[in-house]
């Protein structure tokens, strides 16, 4: 798994060269995408453009070498990470045997205050989060399109509550957070819980894993 990201982090200036014609087209449209609305300091706006230019770009570089690369490569991978996990069958087995038996609980049962519940049971997050397992080749293959889909299921929380509680003045802090998400686990279709921990996180794109 380490190989396979050093060969990928190696790559990274010959795929720029060689990608030169196609790359500008779509960094200039995903950076302005990436522009923020409303008024500032020309000197401001203009180090953001240059620092989201930047991000953008090198998630394109990886995002391309990291297909080049693993694609091939999928199931000797997932192998790899089902070797590091050793005991991740076992984990997985005892998992799902206690979700299995958290599924009926409501979510007061968590910890969640009642100010706090998804009168739909957090349904909208736990469909993004089942498009981890949803088996789409595009997202099963790549590492830092799961983490990326992680991340959206993650932040819809907030979202999600903001939609169903209008109105109300609570706020989910960060304390709040965790256990509405292990509620949100329970109550998702994913499996193989190990070995897709190993997958992101040996394999994901590593700026990514630095934030959220």
């Amino acid at each position: 798994l380490e190989k396979a990201r050093e060969i990928i982090m190696a790559l990274r200036m010959d795929s720029l060269r060689h990608s030169l014609v196609e790359i500008p087209v779509e960094l200039v449209g995903a950076a302005a995408a990436a522009q923020p609305s409303g008024s500032g300091s020309e000197h401001t706006n203009g180090a953001d453009s240059e620092l989201a230019a930047a991000n953008t770009l090198s998630h394109i570089i990886y995002a391309r070498l990291e297909s080049a690369v693993i694609r091939p490569l999928h199931s000797q991978l997932l192998a790899c990470c089902d070797q590091m996990a050793e005991t991740g069958n076992t984990t997985d087995l005892a998992f799902e045997a206690k979700r299995c038996e958290l599924r009926a609980c409501g979510q007061e049962y968590y910890g969640i205050p009642a100010e706090l519940q998804s009168p739909s049971g957090w349904a909208v997050v736990i469909s993004k989060l089942n498009a981890l397992s949803s088996g789409d080749a595009q997202v099963s293959l790549l590492p830092s399109k799961q983490l990326a889909l992680l991340v959206t299921a993650a932040s819809s929380v907030y979202t999600a509550f903001a939609s169903e509680q209008t109105g109300k003045a609570a706020v989910i802090s960060g304390d709040d957070f965790l256990p509405i998400f292990i509620y949100i686990v329970v109550q998702s279709q994913l499996t193989k819980l190990s070995q897709m921990w190993h997958y992101m996180y040996y394999l994901a794109d590593p700026v990514l894993l630095r934030g959220e």
